[in-house]
């Protein structure tokens, strides 16, 4: 997964907006299944596989970036838009990530996947 996850940063860092497309691919890379006798029907493992009509839209709003997101205490998060993108950045007791993109809802999934490829044993909070 670290060369998909890392082509996926890349690509998402220099996106100009969100879409859904793109979100799926976050899904994707993150394990979530389409099941393609249920047209539309999503699940991802680690949720016990609860079905949903679609994958959150990770790169279009901030509440589902947000899930991408490590739990647990001591994590801090911040983000700041410009008139030139967007800044996102994640603390926790050891590391801190800071990431660019085009969008705060892009800016927090790049800088949450970041943390994720760089930290793989943090779980998200979702």
């Amino acid at each position: 997964m670290p060369d998909k996850l890392t082509n996926l940063i890349k690509q998402l860092k220099t996106a100009s907006t969100g879409t859904p497309k793109l979100s799926r691919e976050v899904a994707i890379t993150l394990g979530w299944k389409s099941e393609t006798n249920l047209t539309g029907f999503w699940w991802r493992p680690n949720d016990g596989g609860e079905w949903r009509s679609g994958p959150p839209d990770f790169t279009q709003s901030l509440d589902a970036a947000a899930w991408l997101l490590p739990g647990g205490d001591g994590i801090s998060w911040i983000l700041h838009s410009t008139a030139k993108g967007a800044v996102a950045a994640i603390v926790d007791d050891e590391t801190m990530v800071v990431e660019h993109a085009a969008t705060p809802a892009l800016a927090l999934c790049v800088a949450a996947l970041c943390h994720t490829r760089d930290n793989p044993t943090d779980e998200p909070n979702h």
